[in-house]
C-alpha cells in the first residue's frame, strides 16, 4: 500500500457543511415556491426565527439572501413581504 499523497487523509473527503442561514433560505424559498407563504405575506422576523429555531441575525442574514434573488422585499417597516 502506498503512502497517501501529501495534503491528503485516505479516503476522506471534504463535508459539505451549511450554515443556519443557508438552511432557513433554503426552507423559506421552498415556503415561497410552494405557495405556503403567500404572495405579499408579511414575514415578521421574530415570529419566523422563533419557529424556525433560529435567532434573528441569522433569519435576517437569510432574508437578505432572499431579497437579493427577487423572493422578497423590504418594507420600511423592516419586515419583509
Amino acid at each position: 500500500m502506498a503512502p497517501p499523497k501529501e495534503g491528503s487523509i485516505g479516503e476522506l473527503r471534504r463535508i459539505d457543511v451549511r450554515s443556519a442561514a443557508d438552511a432557513a433560505g433554503d426552507m423559506l424559498r421552498k415556503a415561497i415556491i410552494s405557495g405556503a407563504l403567500s404572495p405579499g405575506e408579511r414575514l415578521v422576523e421574530q415570529r419566523l426565527a422563533s419557529k424556525l429555531g433560529i435567532g434573528q441575525p441569522t433569519l435576517r442574514e437569510a432574508l437578505k439572501e432572499l431579497e437579493y434573488q427577487g423572493f422578497v422585499r423590504n418594507t420600511p417597516k423592516g419586515e419583509r413581504m
